[in-house]
């Protein structure tokens, strides 16, 4: 499918149009869309932030599509002492009291696999005492 309007636009000197290119890569496109409420979208940016900002590298984070479940993926990054789950619970809990949520109690589960960490949660806002 060709867009009637690549032709006028690249007289314009404007942009060319994905639609134009052959090769356009549409998954990678589709996978930037945020099918997510915008709350939850804050909430999975913020955690993010911190667990970089906590040292941790190669940070993905996937809803889960069940209240406020996520899998996240990351590697060690300069966390050295990160070498087994209950560790990566400790961290990823100061990563989530930063990002102003917290592990429901038996939420979580992580497995390490050297540098590798891979954990599923459920991440929940935290209530601020007034």
């Amino acid at each position: 499918m060709t867009n009637p309007n690549s032709i006028a636009r690249a007289a314009a000197g404007g942009a060319t149009d994905p639609l134009d290119d052959p090769n356009y890569d549409w998954m990678k496109w589709v996978m930037t869309i945020d099918f997510l409420p915008a709350a939850l979208v804050a909430r999975r940016n913020d955690f993010m932030e911190w667990a970089g900002a906590a040292g941790f590298d190669n940070i993905e984070m996937r809803d889960l599509d069940a209240h406020d479940c996520w899998e996240f993926r990351c590697n060690r990054g300069t966390n050295a002492e990160c070498t087994t789950a209950a560790q990566v619970e400790r961290w990823l809990g100061f990563v989530a009291r930063g990002a102003r949520c917290h592990f429901p109690p038996g939420q979580f589960v992580a497995i390490v696999d050297g540098d590798s960490i891979a954990a599923r949660f459920r991440l929940e806002p935290r209530v601020e005492p007034v």
